[in-house]
């Protein structure tokens, strides 16, 4: 095979799974000028190559060349694919169709034995595509997905695995330690496709490996349901993991006559400096910039312990993001604080220059954000100016 022949079906093979003719739809076709531009440019040599490349291709049946004239000379304008199995099986790869077939037929096998899950492998065998078989949904991909569905249930379906990592899951289960991860992150489409089906699907979130966790301070106690109470008497900085803010139960104050008001910040310099002095704020939470789901979590035990949410942040099309993103995932409404015009305009001799990408995500604003007080005034500060200030740079 020549370099050229092999661009051409390679082309082809990358635009297949996806295409109508891997659905029995009308066949691919391929325009020369926007896949290879680069023929443009270059010289009669290999314009040469790629003309033989396609000539022989069309000669073994694989492909159809459409022609045009084009400055006193016939040019090839596109190439249409006629024989995809052959294709898949001149690079030496496996054709998706063949893939999808052997994938559909282990989903139906499953469905007589998965119990609990049989809808889901019962979406899988009506649902999988000739884009999904090519993306690593194969036979053995729905086998895996079935082994980690019955070691989560021989657990109970708790949100921990106890006492086992899932590298060391996917050693027991596969004899590979990477194996378990390939899967779930494979699965992670088809089952927000199913989810969106209405169809059951178990939480695979216990299998990420990423440990999201914040910091509180304050003069607080945390509620866990045992006692006693875990008590922060002294008002330091206390690191909260995702799997600690899960167990809280309630968050109260050491001191009852203070008002329960908590103030989030988004830059951790910023949450250090103000935890290390006294403030209006019961207590501090970093945000660790966008919420991470310790963060929502803890958020969430704080409104239903009565607190009223603040927060800080940058400045900026990022920050009131931010803002928003903190207000819609503790489903309360969080006053801004020191996010107006006036402390803009203060700061604004050492503001930074926002690029269009940046400034284009205050499109994504939505008005119960911009009616926050002091917001819709630093929208128009931030469009006027075309800057943003970081909140390291602020002294509150």
């Amino acid at each position: 095979m020549t370099k050229w022949e092999e661009k051409i079906l390679t082309s082809f093979a990358d635009r297949f799974p996806s295409s109508a003719a891997a659905v029995g739809g009308r066949e691919i076709r391929i325009k020369v000028r926007s896949v290879f531009p680069e023929l443009q440019s270059s010289g009669p040599d290999p314009i040469e190559s790629f003309l033989e490349a396609a000539e022989s291709l069309e000669r073994d049946g694989l492909v159809r060349i459409t022609w045009q004239r084009h400055r006193k000379r016939e040019e090839i304008e596109s190439l249409t694919l006629k024989d995809p199995p052959e294709l898949y099986k001149r690079l030496g790869k496996p054709s998706p169709l063949a893939v999808l077939d052997e994938a559909r037929m282990r989903a139906r096998l499953e469905v007589a034995e998965s119990g609990t899950y049989q809808p889901f492998f019962s979406f899988l065998y009506e649902n999988l595509s000739p884009e999904d078989a090519s993306a690593g949904m194969d036979a053995d991909f729905i086998t895996g997905l079935r082994c980690i569905f019955n070691a989560l249930e021989e657990r109970g379906k708790d949100t921990e695995l106890h006492g086992i990592t899932p590298r060391a899951l996917s050693i027991l289960l596969f004899s590979e330690s990477k194996r378990l991860e390939a899967i779930v992150h494979h699965a992670k489409p088809i089952l927000q496709r199913a989810s969106d089906a209405g169809i059951e699907v178990p939480d695979l979130s216990v299998l990420n490996r990423n440990f999201p966790d914040t910091l509180i301070a304050g003069r607080i106690e945390l509620d866990f349901g045992i006692q006693p109470a875990l008590a922060n008497s002294a008002g330091l900085p206390l690191g909260i993991p995702g799997q600690t803010a899960r167990s809280i139960r309630s968050i109260r104050l050491l001191e009852p006559g203070m008002e329960r008001s908590v103030l989030f910040v988004e830059n951790k310099e910023t949450f250090y400096a103000l935890s290390g002095k006294d403030t209006s704020y019961s207590c501090l939470v970093y945000t660790a910039g966008h919420p991470n789901p310790a963060v929502i979590i803890l958020a969430r035990a704080l409104v239903q312990s009565g607190f009223t949410l603040h927060h800080a942040g940058d400045l900026d099309p990022d920050g009131i993001l931010i803002l928003q993103e903190l207000s819609e995932s503790a489903g309360a409404s969080v006053i801004p604080h020191r996010m107006d015009e006036s402390t803009f305009d203060q700061y604004l001799p050492w503001a930074y220059e926002l690029d269009a990408v940046r400034l284009s995500r205050l499109s994504r604003l939505k008005d119960v954000t911009r009616q926050l007080k002091g917001i819709e005034k630093l929208v128009e500060r931030i469009q006027d100016t075309r800057k943003g200030v970081e909140q390291e740079i602020i002294e509150y």
